[in-house]
């Protein structure tokens, strides 16, 4: 009796994800493959954990230089701020009183990162907390 050969099991097709879904899913396995990988971590092995080519990858940003910056931009928040800059340069205040503001506001900006970094998958909250 001849035994029917095994039937291959075919992959549930993986969904499309739109633009800002797999640019928000490449920063958060970007920060958590960096941090474990270091900077000598690569774009293939970083694209091949995505489940992606490095093409793909590409799209989205044009170089790993490119990603690094955007996952410290989106983590760590931006280091200059327009707004930080004109507090500082306005010399209507004492010096020790825009130093003060800026600092506030400062502190504030970063613990609105952290609080967006321990959500993950409520990005309007992030967005709602970083445009206060």
């Amino acid at each position: 009796m001849r035994s029917r050969p095994r039937r291959k099991e075919v992959a549930e097709p993986r969904r499309r994800l739109e633009q800002g879904e797999r640019e928000a899913k490449i920063l958060a396995e970007g920060a958590a493959f960096f941090a474990e990988a270091g900077f000598s971590g690569t774009t293939r092995a970083l694209a091949e954990r995505l489940g992606v080519t490095q093409a793909l990858l590409y799209r989205h940003s044009p170089s790993k230089q490119a990603i690094i910056d955007r996952v410290f931009q989106v983590r760590i928040g931006d280091s200059r701020n327009a707004e930080w800059d004109r507090l500082i340069a306005d010399r209507s205040l004492p010096l020790a009183d825009r130093l003060i503001r800026f600092y506030q506001a400062y502190r504030a900006r970063s613990l609105a990162n952290i609080q967006c970094s321990l959500s993950r998958g409520r990005e309007h909250l992030c967005q709602a907390l970083l445009l206060r």
